[in-house]
């Protein structure tokens, strides 16, 4: 149960992190998956499967971290 508690914690905090730094990713990661790990970028690539991979690489399970597509074009919904 402290694992599960663990990751939710964490996830928050690099939502919240991402949140506040949304203007900064977008401008340095435009079209770009990144994944953020403890209120950082891990890693990032325009192809989702290189991203997971170069997570995997650098020891931590791609399950456990942030993974956004960032874009300076506007959501439409």
């Amino acid at each position: 149960m402290d694992l599960v508690m663990n990751l939710l914690r964490t996830g928050w905090q690099d939502s919240l992190w991402m949140e506040k730094n949304i203007v900064f990713l977008k401008q340095k990661y435009d079209n770009e998956f990144i994944a953020v790990h403890t209120e950082d970028v891990l890693a990032h690539d325009a192809d989702l499967d290189k991203l997971l991979q170069k997570v995997a690489k650098k020891g931590i399970n791609p399950s456990e971290v942030l993974v956004e597509f960032v874009s300076k074009v506007p959501k439409i919904l």
